[in-house]
């Protein structure tokens, strides 16, 4: 759901300049931009915006992100907030666990990822040992999940480990 605000920039231009301002009678934006002693940066406040429109705005923050997790840079903070972004649904909202969890898929921290790897290769290898001894059982079963296994060994290589 797209959410528009209207701003009326009249408001804002009589209030700043309640004296008013000498400039030319006919004059373009652009004109009016450049005669005019000011940068024409202001700020909005937002809520106070929305509270006349009887709507209200829940923001997050990269800064609010690396609070939680100051592991990340502010980049993956910001594309993890754009993630949960595309996957947000009014219905379902957006909960500190929601974030947590695209943060952890995809920028996890260096130890709790370490560990987790670890954790998973002592799972990966309680499960070898149960296969048959008999590799002939499914040969290309064997075969796939070596494939696979040097392929998690080129990653390892590349990522600064010894294979």
């Amino acid at each position: 759901m797209t959410m528009k605000i209207d701003i009326d920039l009249a408001d804002i231009v009589a209030s700043k300049y309640t004296q008013g301002f000498h400039a030319p009678a006919d004059i373009d934006v652009t004109t009016l931009l450049e005669l005019a002693d000011d940068d024409w940066h202001h700020e909005l406040d937002l809520r106070a915006v929305l509270a006349g429109q009887h709507a209200i705005a829940l923001i997050w923050d990269a800064d609010m992100l690396r609070s939680r997790h100051p592991h990340l840079t502010a980049e993956q903070a910001w594309e993890a907030l754009r993630e949960c972004e595309r996957n947000y649904t009014a219905e379902a909202g957006l909960t500190w666990d929601d974030v947590s969890e695209v943060v952890n898929d995809r920028f996890p921290d260096a130890a709790e990822a370490r560990q987790r790897l670890l954790d998973r290769l002592q799972s990966l290898r309680r499960q070898v040992e149960a296969l048959p001894d008999d590799p002939r059982a499914d040969p290309a079963g064997y075969g796939e999940v070596v494939a696979r296994l040097d392929d998690v060994e080129d990653v390892i290589r590349r990522t600064g480990g010894v294979a």
